[in-house]
């Protein structure tokens, strides 16, 4: 569903399989949907990368009881307004998402740069736990 606003806000709902097949697509169209609402190029890239990172994070370290119906998707909510974009994504999760502080890995290792590149790149990070769901909120203006 997508909820267009008087304002020019653009706020599409989607939800996604927790399946690590389903990354790539997701980014794609979120950043889609982002270029629809008038981000530029380079923004809805931007974008793109940062979201398919946070998904495969979840995807890789998230820890859910796949057995309960309803548990193995992830809901996103997007809003884009003139120079500036919101990511909203809820999991479903037996434990708190636990951010380390971003560091460069050794040069050799093939890993562990996701974190790096979403704090240089975002404005805003931040993972809440309300209730049994992680809530991970990315902010970008531009």
């Amino acid at each position: 569903m997508i909820t267009r606003f008087a304002t020019g806000c653009v706020a599409p709902r989607l939800a996604f399989p927790r399946d690590p097949a389903s990354i790539a697509d997701a980014a794609e169209r979120v950043a889609s949907l982002g270029r629809e609402a008038g981000c530029p190029e380079a923004e809805a890239f931007r974008l793109q990368v940062c979201l398919a990172e946070v998904l495969n994070n979840l995807y890789e370290h998230g820890a859910v009881d796949v057995a309960v119906p309803g548990r193995d998707w992830v809901e996103l909510q997007a809003r884009f307004n003139t120079g500036s974009w919101r990511i909203t994504l809820l999991e479903n999760s037996n434990r708190m998402a636990q951010l380390p502080d971003p560091r460069l890995p050794e040069a050799d290792a093939e890993s562990g740069r996701g974190l790096f590149i979403l704090d240089a790149w975002l404005h805003r990070m931040q993972v809440r736990r309300p209730g049994r769901r992680n809530c991970w909120i990315l902010e970008n203006h531009f």
